[in-house]
């Protein structure tokens, strides 16, 4: 099943493309990257810094994400839909 908006919050979100729009940690507002690994409470985004690759852990309680879905449109996730390991998400489907 493809990742839309309608169940974003049940899906494995490796591999999209997200930006940290609103965090409590100031230091990872405004990352961009691909999600590359995701726990209960965290996701990897690997960015880009002055040229080098860099992988970054962002706590998923109090973020707002901007999400780049696989048909281009973009939707907005609050982190707290999201808290739980991604493989009972998806199970939930």
């Amino acid at each position: 099943m493809k990742i839309d908006e309608r169940n974003i919050d049940r899906r494995v979100l490796i591999g999209l493309r997200a930006r940290v729009v609103r965090h409590p940690d100031p230091t990872v507002e405004g990352l961009e990257g691909v999600i590359t690994w995701e726990t209960s409470r965290t996701i990897t985004l690997r960015t880009v810094k002055n040229g080098r690759p860099r992988e970054v852990k962002v706590l998923k309680e109090g973020a707002l994400l901007a999400l780049e879905l696989d048909n281009g449109r973009r939707v907005l996730l609050e982190g707290f839909r999201v808290i739980n390991r991604p493989e009972s998400r998806a199970r939930r489907s």
